[in-house]
C-alpha cells in the first residue's frame, strides 16, 4: 500500500510541476496570442475601412464641387436640351470626363464618377480608359445608388459591382434642393486587403517574438525547478525500497509536499487496519458516519475527491470539516427525508454519483450511513461528445449536400452575368439573360430550403411541363456556361410531350449528370472533340433520356459502386452526385443507367413509365 501510495506522489510531482506546468503555460500564452492577434486584426480592419470611406468620400466631394450646377445647365450651355437620350449622355461625357480623369489619377487603384437620375445612366467613369465601356449604362435593380437618389443621403456598399468586388462610398448630389444623381468613389476590396496583409504580417511577426521571449522567460525558471523535483522524486525512490525511512526536511514550495508524505506513511503505517487497507484500495469514495454525523470511514479517495488528501478524520463532525452541499446530503440521508439511494450531484464541478445505504446493528437499529461517491465527469464527457460527432457528422454531409448541389446554377448564374457585360447587349438578350438566371436562382433558393430543412430529402413537387422545351432551355444554359462544349439535342418525336415531373428535382438531376460529362472532358488528355449529346425517344409507354459524353470514360469495375454515397474516382469529388441522381430517378419510379468505353464516351440513360408519372403525387 505504502508502494502505491509513494508511486502516486511520484507520478503526481514529475507531471504536476513540469510537463503540466509548461503546457499549461503553453495553451494560455497561445490563447493569449490569438486573442491579441484577432483583436488587432479587427480594430486595424475595421480603421482602414474607415479610413478608406473617409478617402473616397473626399474624392467624391472634390467632383460634386467641380460639377458647376446641375447636368441640365450643362446640357443648355450646349444646345442639347431636346437631343435624345444618348445624345445627352455623351455631351455630359465629353464635359465632365476631364475632371473625372483628374482626380481618378490621384489614388491609384481608385474609380470615381458621374451618375445621371434624369437619364438613369453613368455619365463618366474614371480611369476612363478603364472603366469606358460603362458610360450609358444603368445601374443593375438593388443597387443602393438608387437608394442614395431616393433618400439623398449618403451610402457606402460592399460587395460585386459593375468593377468586382469593391467598397463603393455614393455622395447625392443636390441642387437647389433635388438629387439629380450621386457621385460615387470606389476601390477594389481586394486592394484594400493587400494593404490589410502587408499591416498583419508585421503584427505576427513582433506578436511571435513576444511570445517566443515570454515562453523562454518562463521555460528557463521551471526547468529549474524540475532539477530540484528530480532530487525529490529520487528520495521517494530511497523510501519505497524502505517504508521505515522517511524524506529528509527542505526549505522552499517543496516542503510543504515532503511533510505531507511524511505524514501520510506515519498514518499508514501506524493506524491503519486491515480493513482500511482494503478500503484504501478501492478507487470510488467511501464515506461511513454515525447517526450523531460524526466521520467513522473517509478512504483516500473521497479525501482526494474533497481537497482533504492526507487528512484524518476520524471521530471529526461532518459540519466541522466539510462543505454544506456535503453535509446537506449527509444529514438528508440521516434524518430519511431523501429516500433516493443513488442520485448524482455536482461537486466543485464535477459531476458525482453518490449512492447511500443505512448501517444497522445487531438489534435492527440504525447506527449510521454509509456513502458511495463515483466520479461520472468524465463518463458524462465522453457520452457528451459523442452525441456532438454524431451531430457533426450530419450537418458535414448536410453541408456537403449544400455545396455540391448549389455550385451547377451557380456556374450557370455567373456566365450569363459576365454575358450582360458585354456591349450593345440587345434588351431581348438582356431579358432573356436575366429571365434564364432568376430561374437558376429561384432553384438555388429551392435547393437550399430542400437540404437545410429536410436534409435534402423533400417530397415530390410534379406538374406538367413541356418535356423537350425544359431540355431545350437547359442547352442553352450549359451552352453559355461551358463555351468550349458543343451540345445538340436529338428527338424522334413530331409534338413536344407534356410530362408530369418535379421540375426543380429533374434540372438537379441533369445538372448533376452534365458536371460529371463535362469534368470528364476536361481530364481527357487532348480530347478531339467535346460534345454532349442529348436523345429524347418517347412510346406510348416510356420517355428514355440519353446523355453521351466524349469524356475520359469510366472503367467497368466501377460501374457497380458508381452510384453509392461519397464514392467517386475523381481527386476532388464529394461522391454524391450519382447518389443524388438515384435518389431523383427512384422518386419517380424510374431506372437509371450507365454505359461506357475508357477514353471514347460514357451514355447516361434515364427511364420514366409515363403511366407511373401520371399517378405521381406530392408524397
Amino acid at each position: 500500500m505504502s508502494r502505491h501510495i509513494l508511486s502516486t506522489v511520484k507520478k503526481r510531482l514529475s507531471l504536476g510541476y513540469t510537463t503540466r506546468l509548461l503546457l499549461i503555460i503553453l495553451v494560455v500564452v497561445i490563447f493569449a496570442f490569438l486573442g491579441i492577434e484577432s483583436s488587432v486584426r479587427a480594430i486595424i480592419s475595421k480603421e482602414l475601412l474607415q479610413e478608406k470611406q473617409v478617402m473616397l468620400f473626399g474624392l467624391a466631394e472634390q467632383l460634386n464641387i467641380a460639377l458647376d450646377g446641375t447636368y441640365d445647365d450643362i446640357l443648355r450651355q450646349n444646345d442639347a436640351l431636346s437631343l435624345p437620350r444618348g445624345d445627352k449622355i455623351e455631351v455630359l461625357h465629353n464635359q465632365l470626363k476631364a475632371v473625372t480623369d483628374f482626380v481618378a489619377s490621384g489614388v491609384p487603384g481608385v474609380g470615381v464618377g458621374y451618375y445621371s437620375r434624369d437619364l438613369d445612366a453613368i455619365i463618366t467613369y474614371g480611369p476612363e480608359d478603364q472603366f469606358g465601356h460603362t458610360i450609358g449604362q444603368s445601374i443593375f435593380e438593388g443597387h443602393l445608388g438608387y437608394q442614395v437618389m431616393a433618400e439623398g443621403k449618403s451610402l457606402v456598399q460592399q460587395g460585386a459591382l459593375v468593377r468586382g468586388k469593391i467598397l463603393n462610398c455614393m455622395l447625392p448630389v443636390i441642387r437647389d434642393g433635388q438629387v439629380i444623381g450621386y457621385i460615387w468613389a470606389n476601390e477594389t476590396l481586394e486592394d484594400v486587403s493587400s494593404q490589410l496583409s502587408i499591416v498583419f504580417e508585421e503584427i505576427l511577426i513582433f506578436t511571435l517574438i513576444i511570445f517566443f521571449l515570454l515562453y523562454v522567460a518562463v521555460l528557463l525558471p521551471t526547468w529549474y525547478f524540475n532539477r530540484r523535483i528530480d532530487q525529490l522524486i529520487s528520495d521517494i525512490g530511497v523510501v519505497m525500497s524502505n517504508p521505515r525511512e522517511r524524506l529528509p526536511r527542505i526549505v522552499g514550495p517543496l516542503a510543504s509536499v515532503v511533510d505531507g508524505v511524511n505524514s501520510l506513511l506515519d498514518k499508514v503505517f501506524f493506524f491503519k487496519s486491515k480493513n482500511e487497507y482494503i478500503f484504501d484500495s478501492v478507487m470510488s469514495g467511501i464515506l461511513a458516519v454515525s447517526v450523531e454525523g460524526e466521520i467513522l470511514l473517509a478512504n483516500p479517495s473521497f479525501l482526494e475527491m474533497v481537497d482533504m488528501s492526507g487528512r484524518n478524520l476520524l471521530g471529526e463532525k461532518c459540519n466541522a470539516v466539510l462543505s454544506d452541499d456535503l453535509c446537506s446530503l449527509i444529514f438528508k440521508a440521516l434524518e430519511g427525508t431523501n429516500r433516493k439511494k443513488t442520485k448524482d450531484i455536482i461537486y466543485q464541478g464535477r459531476i458525482i454519483e453518490v449512492f447511500n445505504n443505512e448501517v444497522y446493528n445487531d438489534k435492527n437499529i440504525q447506527i449510521g450511513e454509509v456513502f458511495i461517491f463515483r466520479d461520472r465527469t468524465l463518463l458524462k464527457l465522453y457520452e457528451r461528445k459523442l452525441n456532438d460527432q454524431e451531430r457533426l457528422a450530419a450537418i458535414g454531409e448536410m453541408g456537403l449536400n449544400i455545396a455540391h448541389e448549389i455550385k451547377n446554377p451557380l456556374t450557370a448564374v455567373k456566365g450569363f452575368s459576365q454575358l450582360m457585360h458585354r456591349r450593345n447587349l440587345s434588351q431581348e438578350k438582356m431579358n432573356d439573360y436575366l429571365e434564364l438566371m432568376d430561374d437558376e436562382l429561384n432553384r438555388i433558393d429551392k435547393l437550399l430550403n430542400d437540404l437545410l430543412v429536410n436534409g435534402g430529402k423533400s417530397k415530390l413537387q410534379p406538374e406538367y411541363i413541356d418535356f423537350s422545351n425544359m431540355l431545350s432551355e437547359f442547352i442553352v444554359i450549359y451552352s453559355n456556361s461551358y463555351p468550349g462544349i458543343k451540345f445538340s439535342l436529338k428527338t424522334d418525336i413530331v409534338s413536344s410531350p407534356i410530362l408530369k415531373v418535379d421540375k426543380n428535382k429533374i434540372a438537379q438531376l441533369v445538372d448533376n449528370i452534365i458536371k460529371n460529362s463535362v469534368e470528364a472532358i476536361e481530364a481527357k488528355p487532348e480530347p478531339k472533340k467535346k460534345n454532349i449529346d442529348f436523345n429524347l425517344l418517347i412510346s406510348s409507354d416510356k420517355v428514355i433520356l440519353k446523355i453521351r459524353d466524349s469524356g475520359e470514360g469510366i472503367a467497368e469495375e466501377n460501374y457497380a459502386r458508381i452510384m453509392t454515397p461519397f464514392y467517386t474516382t475523381k481527386k476532388e469529388g464529394t461522391g454524391l452526385g450519382m447518389s443524388l441522381c438515384l435518389g431523383i430517378v427512384e422518386k419517380h419510379q424510374g431506372v437509371i443507367r450507365i454505359n461506357s468505353e475508357v477514353n471514347v464516351f460514357t451514355e447516361v440513360t434515364i427511364e420514366f413509365n409515363i403511366q407511373k408519372l401520371e399517378n405521381l403525387n406530392d408524397s
